[in-house]
């Protein structure tokens, strides 16, 4: 039932279509037990989460949480906003998650995102692979490590995710496996299609 994920055009709901296509200021609801992928160019695709609202346009994420995916040839300005950030990524992998009346977390998987102030109250902010940032009402953000197992679910989300929208040429992203033992370490790597190698030392002339 695809009327699970509601989408309004002008304050009217129009019926939801697999395919359709959406126009600028179209809102996209998904409720608890749905989700859905809005496919901007052939090079970008955001997936929401159950529970998510976003706005057409500049992608305006009301609350809930987004990942979104930017082959690396795109070189277009793509950019994510709540009311607490602005995060215009390159090509990357990164998900931004906006609590209803609280902060929004902006989390990079891969890639690089640079974040500004929608109301200029911070210098722009770069964050870098497996960095995350956390902003409210105008808080210059908080960057902290991104914690391993939200790291590693994400990379299992985009890896899932890569195959529904590129089934012949998916990009598979690796988990971070750094201090686990190697048992668990070879069961993740493995579930995502991966396989633990021995790494050699090498000397370039």
């Amino acid at each position: 039932d695809l009327d699970v994920v509601k989408i309004f055009r002008k304050d009217q709901q129009v019926k939801t279509e697999q395919g359709m296509g959406l126009r600028i200021g179209d809102t996209i609801t998904t409720n608890e037990s749905s989700s859905a992928v809005i496919e901007f160019s052939p090079q970008i695709h955001v997936f929401l989460t159950p529970g998510t609202q976003v706005q057409i346009g500049t992608l305006t994420l009301k609350f809930g949480k987004v990942l979104v995916i930017i082959q690396e040839k795109f070189k277009k300005v793509f950019e994510v906003k709540t009311e607490d950030v602005t995060a215009g990524p390159t090509s990357t992998v990164f998900t931004v998650a906006k609590k209803a009346g609280g902060p929004t977390t902006v989390a990079v998987i891969n890639g690089t995102v640079k974040l500004n102030s929608p109301v200029h109250a911070w210098p722009e902010v770069r964050l870098e692979r497996q960095k995350q940032a956390i902003t409210h009402l105008g808080k210059r953000p908080e960057i902290e490590p991104v914690p391993q197992t939200e790291f590693n679910s994400v990379v299992a989300w985009a890896n899932r995710s890569e195959v529904l929208v590129r089934p012949s040429q998916p990009t598979v992203l690796v988990p971070d496996v750094t201090r686990m033992p190697k048992e668990k370490a070879k069961s993740l790597l493995v579930k995502e299609g991966l396989r633990m190698g021995d790494v050699k030392p090498m000397i370039s002339r």
